[in-house]
């Protein structure tokens, strides 16, 4: 970054509350005008390095979205397939139900004129024998005629529907996982059910992993703690305040922070308490060492609010800059 691109930054604190408030209700028109902008090449390695990171998390969310899409068109037709099972296997057992009625239909009528005979020949033990099965045959009737009708009740009642088990999500996320993970989402309940606070915890993770930090030790959590702020105290301001210079934390060359807007000029930067503290908490942090060999900022030093302020104005001039990834 040249020392002439740099340009003199006003930096106002405001109360995150009214930073939301006023994104909610603008929020349509800047992506329509976002999206009508003609960018210029983004030339910054940091800037760049922001982006991949969004365009990393916008993927992976639509890839979610594209697989719970076809568990749902899965299950729909799991389900009509079910039903459809189901029917066939009704009109299969009436079907069979009802040939067996009609043969103890035909028992009874033979028996009937095998007792005719008997009767005319005089025959006492062949009369018994038909009555017998004559009897058999008329209960037989009676026990099949009444499968067939609660069969065909329940072939023309409407399939009934199972309510879903209730399943708690934090448990369902943590299935599967090491028991370390699965111990820290369960403290932290508030990352699984919110889906912004979701995807802040996915991009703690890889900026956990692009340190070279090895997932479920100590260092690992300790990084994913700070960089969601966890344990940092916030404290909303009351009114709006300038950005007093604290420990000169290293920023962009020559981007000082002006005196509070009183004519010294500069581009005015609005930053949120949230941002704010993001900027000199170690939440985020040069990834590379100063390209001119000066030794004014190394890889992993905190940005410093100037230069954080200079990022989110330059991702704000190319339609790019979401502040909730920021300050979540």
């Amino acid at each position: 970054m040249a020392d002439d691109d740099i340009q003199e930054l006003e930096i106002k604190i405001i109360p995150d509350e009214d930073a939301n408030a006023e994104a909610a209700q603008a929020a349509d028109e800047k992506v329509i005008a976002k999206k009508a902008e003609v960018s210029t090449e983004v030339k910054d390695p940091a800037v760049q390095d922001l982006m991949a990171q969004y365009k990393e998390l916008e993927g992976r969310q639509a890839e979610a979205d594209r697989r719970a899409e076809d568990a749902t068109r899965r299950a729909a037709a799991a389900e009509q397939e079910a039903i459809a099972a189901k029917k066939q296997v009704a009109s299969s057992q009436v079907d069979t139900v009802t040939t067996a009625l009609n043969a103890a239909k035909s028992d009874a009528e033979q028996a009937k004129r095998d007792i005719r005979s008997a009767k005319d020949a005089g025959d006492v033990d062949a009369e018994i024998d038909a009555q017998d099965r004559l009897a058999q045959a008329r209960a037989d009737e009676r026990r099949l005629d009444e499968a067939r009708s609660d069969l065909e009740a329940r072939a023309k009642a409407p399939p009934r529907r199972e309510a879903p088990q209730q399943t708690d999500p934090v448990e369902a996320y943590i299935q599967g996982r090491t028991a370390p993970t699965a111990n820290w989402l369960r403290a932290h309940p508030e990352f699984i059910r919110e889906p912004r606070k979701q995807a802040k915890l996915s991009a703690a993770h890889y900026d956990a992993e692009g340190e070279g930090l090895v997932a479920d030790t100590p260092a690992y959590f300790e990084h994913v703690e700070k960089f969601l702020g966890i344990g940092v105290e916030k404290k909303a301001p009351t009114e709006a305040a300038h950005v007093q210079p604290q420990r000169s934390p290293p920023v962009a060359p020559g981007s000082a922070v002006s005196n509070g807007g009183n004519g010294s000029g500069g581009t005015p930067v609005m930053l949120t308490k949230r941002e704010h503290d993001a900027a000199i908490d170690g939440t985020h942090t040069w990834s590379y060492d100063d390209p001119t060999g000066k030794g004014r900022w190394k890889k992993g030093d905190v940005l410093g609010v100037q230069e954080f302020a200079r990022r989110k104005l330059a991702m704000q001039k190319q339609g790019l800059y979401d502040k909730s990834n920021f300050a979540g």
